[in-house]
């Protein structure tokens, strides 16, 4: 992972300014949003390289995940946006929720990550439930963060509060 973080150290920091300077106008943006989406998805697959900071990019992918894509054309840029956005917040949840060790120790509070991104998850189905469209790829996407979430008590207990509106398809 050596020379991961090398390129990482080299590349990233430039990389989150094009990512931010993207979110000044989203919608003018969505092509180039994703691509940095999916550089960066790529990059914590395996863990979070160190020296890697996650919290400009967490708060540009919970601004993406709010923003509500009007088209239900699934191969729209906006979708591929939303399935970049929400496939890395999975992968977080996935991968380090609960745990100590997450990766985002010392960057940010753990515990506010995965509570964010369980409550856009949460925002997200439930809009879908209200007869607002979800690509396929991001609701299967969202149900798999929230299977993630029943199984653990901590996030149950804040999701049971919403359930009836998160399930009533």
């Amino acid at each position: 992972m050596a020379e991961l973080d090398a390129i990482v150290a080299a590349v990233f920091p430039k990389l989150v300014d094009v990512f931010h300077a993207g979110l000044a106008d989203v919608h003018g943006n969505v092509v180039m949003l994703r691509v940095c989406c999916k550089i960066y998805y790529s990059v914590i697959y395996m863990g979070m390289p160190s020296g890697l900071d996650a919290r400009p990019w967490m708060e540009g992918l919970f601004l993406l995940a709010a923003v509500n894509v009007e088209t239900r054309d699934v191969g729209h840029a906006w979708w591929k946006l939303k399935k970049w956005v929400i496939s890395t917040m999975y992968r977080y949840f996935s991968r380090h929720a609960g745990k100590v060790d997450s990766g985002l120790v010392g960057m940010m509070d753990p515990a506010s990550v995965w509570m964010r991104i369980l409550h856009a998850t949460i925002s997200s189905l439930s809009l879908y439930s209200q007869g607002h469209f979800l690509s396929p790829r991001v609701a299967n996407t969202l149900l798999n963060i929230l299977d993630e979430a029943v199984r653990k008590p901590a996030y149950w207990s804040e999701i049971q509060p919403h359930i009836s509106q998160v399930c009533m398809w």
